[in-house]
């Protein structure tokens, strides 16, 4: 578009005439800077006068107009042009009313004059579609620019630069090629401005690549060309080769511009390059362009990413007088990159002081800052200045509430936004996923996806965080794992590390260890998730070796890393091990022991008896000791029932947190151990005193993707008379098997059969029968995690479980057999599954799970292909044959299981008493068949001579005797030859096709429905059977 500099020109012209006329004096008057009086002047003499205006005085007039934001004397001007009658006919004119709308970015107005012209040339479309793109309106944009072409008028390069900034901006790729190759069907595409825009649109997309081929094409370059192509590889991370375009360009170029400058010095701050930094300072200043905002904030960034906060202060204090809010916002963010919190607090203060007023981005970055008073005070601000529903800072609003738990607040901002994007669903999510609200995250995602916007690495990373929550199932996790991998992000960084740390949270080593081993590039969240999961679930061998692979692959460790190495030392009892790697983290490393880590160090000696240790550890600690360094000397005097430390340390414990009802169960329990009663008395009487309450010990089980709570004592649960039928049930079976429960916890006044049953109210016992009692009754546990707080030892529970599991596991493994059969007669997997639905109420997904859960338990050998592609989720994603042949390799594999062949035999061997019984059964039952059939037949013989004689018929006798011979004789070999017939029939179906079904003894049969046979094929023999009806059969 043209600017109010270029009209100036005529104006200039117009002064050298002898006189001057009305239509003429206000191109003098513009001229001299007056155009709000020029234009004033000549509506005014139209107005004297009352004649009609010439188009080209129009157009002039109407250019000026548009270069000034007075909407008033713009609709004035217009409405002259159509008194004039040049609103429709004259092209210049209408071309100049639609781009003085489009200054205005009055869309609708601009659009209004163009469909009322006659006439359009390119130059009005270039306008037209050059108004869309500076307002904002880009969804017309491409539709306006087919239609240009459906009406035969051809684009210039103006248009293609118009139309390629816009697609760029979108990042539509495949329209960006499809205008590239309009741009070379018209030839447009050697102007260098084209070739510019065609780099922009290519890099901006993410196609480097193709935006090099265009710069190596162009036979022309000029500064804009080199600084195009570095910013491309800047914005795509590929900083080496912008450098190196940089260096090939000074040969081609001889003076850098203030673009230039700016691109290379960002370059500079990306690499932290300090050196080819302070160059280009040098170069800057010597050159004269320190005057310039962009080239100066550059070189304030580049400063302050190198840690250089004086150096990058000093740039913005040079800047003074010319420092605007993209300045200041640089200089606050430098700040507090280099946590310097209370000069970012200052210069944010200051800059309001200079009445410099904060913009977005200035609210935003403000908001990053970490301190508790900031968000309130900033909100206010930002409630003041009317930006709470943009985009940006209700994001940063979001954030810093969600980092203080404040989730009603991050919500009510949320609802608030006015367009939300990708990065406001992200913000919510990591809302709830900070929170430990699973429900609400997936509910969030869901109504994202719900309104047509496509989740993100760091949208899925979040999800996959709140999955992480103790409430959540793995199942969840396993889902948004494979909606990483349907969007093709699994692999992003941040998605694999939450993946690793969910699936380590949740106890599913094996599958964080399959994504941590899948890794590409690790970050140190990844190896600190993986060494905590090993450390927290016994792994602690394991752990110490990715320990020792972060050394040997020079990672930089951080206290974190040697919190979970410590940890992994004291589940596993290594005491030297841990105090080594203590003092290795503040020799080697330089880092400062903080109360974790004494918490930890306090854990190792304790659970080693090493009580004496612990003390003198915790007497020499730089800081007063806290709550967690007393809690955790107060377990193991629990343990080690070490009464008077245990006394100790409870007072101290008390002393910090009054109120705390954890400690006085402790020391209850504690008194209770050694047989003291008084003394524990004495300690449930001051919780009464104090109106201490003890919170009810709650454990939780998902079966399915069902969370079930149990609360001690508690009874509410449907199922729960069942449940401690159940309990009581197989506590008579462990007496059997020789448990005794640990009653020295209960009160010593209560009979022992109540202690007993005191201890069965447990939560956790409570939740391993519920998930018993409903393992039997038919659904399919996957998952089980419990919470326990009394001091009743696990292993009866353990005990209970493997029980349950041994009747659980002999009833699969009967099933699994009963699946094979059906398989290998019937061939479809999913049919056998429908026929046995009412005895196995589980998904494919879960069936498949349970064969490698089963193979896993049964075979020590390394699993196979098919174990990994169930265990890390693909299964669910591949297609149905695929999941068929799996699912049959599986069966194969577990049907030549000890387990099963045991089961297998024992069918066979009953199966070989069954028929040897049976086959006795059909002798005597021939044997006395035949007896009879000879009986009968003498007694008929007898009667029949009796009558023959008596009457003299010898004859007669004798000829019917021989009709009868002859007729069994034909009789004989028509039946033979059909027999033969079916028989032959039999073996050709039997080679070619599978039997129509199968009875109770896996006997095969066949029925050929027009001889009304059935034939049977049993393991010792081949039988037929007549029929005369299919009902019958």
């Amino acid at each position: 578009m043209l600017t109010s500099m270029t009209l100036l020109a005529p104006a200039k012209r117009s002064t050298k005439f002898p006189t001057r006329t009305p239509w003429t004096m206000p191109f003098s008057t513009t001229w001299q800077g007056f155009v709000h009086q020029a234009l004033d002047h000549f509506l005014d003499a139209h107005r004297r006068q009352g004649r009609c205006v010439g188009g080209g005085a129009l157009l002039g007039i109407i250019k000026i107009c548009g270069s000034v934001p007075d909407r008033v004397l713009g609709k004035q001007l217009h409405a002259l042009c159509v008194r004039c009658g040049h609103d429709h006919g004259d092209i210049r004119v209408g071309t100049s009313l639609v781009d003085m709308y489009m200054n205005w970015h009055s869309v609708l107005d601009g659009r209004k004059v163009f469909e009322g012209m006659l006439k359009r040339n390119v130059v009005t479309w270039t306008s037209l579609l050059t108004g869309y793109i500076q307002a904002g309106v880009l969804l017309d944009v491409m539709s306006l620019f087919f239609r240009m072409r459906a009406e035969g008028v051809w684009p210039n390069p103006f248009t293609f630069s118009s139309v390629l900034s816009m697609v760029a901006s979108q990042g539509m790729v495949d329209l960006g090629q499809h205008v590239h190759a309009q741009s070379i069907k018209f030839g447009c595409c050697s102007t260098v401005f084209v070739c510019n825009s065609l780099m922009n649109m290519y890099a901006k997309c993410g196609l480097v690549e193709e935006a090099r081929v265009v710069f190596c094409r162009m036979e022309t370059r000029d500064m804009v060309s080199w600084n195009t192509l570095m910013a491309g590889l800047v914005l795509n991370g590929r900083d080496l080769e912008a450098l190196q375009l940089f260096h090939d360009s000074r040969s081609s170029i001889t003076m850098l511009t203030e673009s230039t400058y700016s691109t290379v010095i960002n370059l500079c701050a990306n690499l932290k390059h300090l050196g080819l930094a302070r160059q280009l300072h040098s170069s800057v200043l010597k050159h004269g362009f320190h005057s310039y905002g962009n080239v100066m904030t550059a070189l304030m960034d580049a400063y302050n990413k190198a840690g250089q906060l004086d150096k990058a202060l000093d740039v913005f204090l040079l800047m003074s007088g010319s420092q605007n809010v993209v300045s200041w916002t640089a200089m606050i963010d430098g700040c507090i990159q280099n946590g310097d919190i209370p000069l970012a607090a200052a210069l944010f203060s200051r800059m309001r002081e200079d009445g410099v007023a904060p913009n977005d981005l200035t609210y935003s970055t403000i908001l990053t800052v970490s301190e508790a008073s900031f968000p309130p005070q900033i909100h206010a601000q930002v409630i003041k200045t009317n930006y709470e529903c943009t985009p940006t800072v209700g994001t940063a609003l979001m954030v810093s509430y969600s980092k203080l738990c404040s989730t009603e607040e991050a919500l009510s901002i949320f609802k608030m936004i006015d367009q939300k994007d990708v990065v406001s669903w992200s913000a919510m999510l990591t809302c709830y996923a900070q929170a430990g609200d699973c429900n609400g995250a997936t509910n969030a995602f869901i109504k994202m996806t719900m309104h047509g916007l496509k989740p993100n690495e760091f949208t899925i990373s979040s999800a996959i965080d709140a999955c992480a929550s103790p409430a959540a199932g793995v199942d969840l996790g396993r889902q948004f794992h494979a909606i990483s991998i349907k969007h093709r992000c699994h692999d992003a960084l941040c998605v694999s590390s939450a993946l690793v740390s969910m699936y380590a949270r949740k106890g599913s080593i094996e599958n964080a260890q399959c994504v941590f081993e899948r890794q590409t590039d690790r970050d140190l969240l990844s190896w600190n998730s993986m060494l905590s999961g090993y450390a927290q679930h016994g792994y602690s061998q394991k752990a110490l070796d990715v320990f020792r692979q972060m050394e040997v692959e020079g990672i930089d460790m951080d206290g974190l890393t040697f919190l979970s190495v410590i940890m992994g030392c004291a589940h596993a009892g290594l005491v030297e091990e841990g105090q080594q790697y203590f003092d290795l983290m503040v020799r080697d490393y330089g880092i400062t022991p903080t109360m974790d880590h004494y918490a930890c160090m306090v854990d190792l000696y304790s659970r080693a008896g090493k009580l004496d240790e612990t003390m003198s550890l915790i007497e020499g600690m730089p800081f007063p000791a806290g709550p967690t360094i007393w809690r955790a000397l107060l377990g193991a005097c629990r343990v080690h029932k070490n009464v008077e430390l245990g006394k100790l340390a409870a007072e101290k414990l008390l002393s910090l947190e009054p109120l705390d009802s954890a400690t006085y169960v402790l020391l209850s329990n504690i008194y209770s151990a050694a047989g003291k009663w008084k003394e524990k008395d004495e300690v449930r009487k001051l919780m009464d005193t104090k109106k201490v309450r003890k919170e009810a010990g709650c454990s939780w089980i998902q079966i399915k993707n069902k969370v079930h709570f149990f609360i001690a004592s508690d009874k509410s649960h449907p199922l729960s008379e069942q449940i401690y039928a159940k309990l009581r049930a197989m506590t008579a079976k462990l007496k059997q098997e020789g448990y005794c429960p640990d009653t020295s916890f209960v009160p010593h006044d209560v009979a022992e059969d109540q202690k007993e049953a005191m201890l069965a109210m447990h939560s956790s016992t409570t939740s391993n029968q519920g998930s018993a009692l409903v393992a039997i009754s038919g659904e399919w546990i996957l998952k089980k995690n419990g919470c326990a707080f009394n001091a009743q030892p696990v292993s009866p529970l353990n005990n209970i479980t493997d029980l349950e599991n041994t009747i659980c596991h002999k009833e699969s493994n009967v099933l699994l057999v009963e699946i094979h059969a059906a398989m290998k007669d019937e061939g479809d997997y999913f049919t056998v599954l429908q026929n046995k639905k009412r005895k196995l109420k589980v998904s494919s997904v879960t069936w498949a799970e349970y064969l490698c859960d089963f193979l896993e338990m049964t075979k020590n050998e390394e699993r196979s292909t098919n174990i990994a592609t169930v265990i890390r989720g693909y299964y669910g994603l591949i297609d149905t044959d695929i999941k068929l042949k799996i699912l049959r390799e599986l069966v194969e594999e577990a049907i030549q299981t000890s387990a099963i062949k045991e089961i297998l035999s024992d069918r066979v061997d009953q199966k070989q008493v069954l028929n040897a019984t049976k086959r006795e059964n059909t002798r005597k039952d021939k044997q006395e068949k035949n007896l009879n059939t000879e009986i009968a037949m003498k007694s008929q013989e007898n009667q029949t001579d009796d009558v023959q004689v008596g009457h003299g018929g010898v004859d007669e006798l004798v000829r019917r005797k021989e009709e009868n011979d002859k007729s069994n004789i034909s009789r004989s070999r028509t039946e033979g030859k059909r027999h033969l017939h079916l028989e032959t029939e039999i073996e050709k179906l039997s080679i070619r096709s599978s039997p129509l079904g199968k009875d109770r003894q896996y006997n095969r049969y066949w029925f050929f429905k027009r001889e009304g046979r059935l034939f049977v094929e049993t393991a010792d023999s081949r039988e037929w059977g007549y029929y005369n009806t299919k009902e019958e059969l």
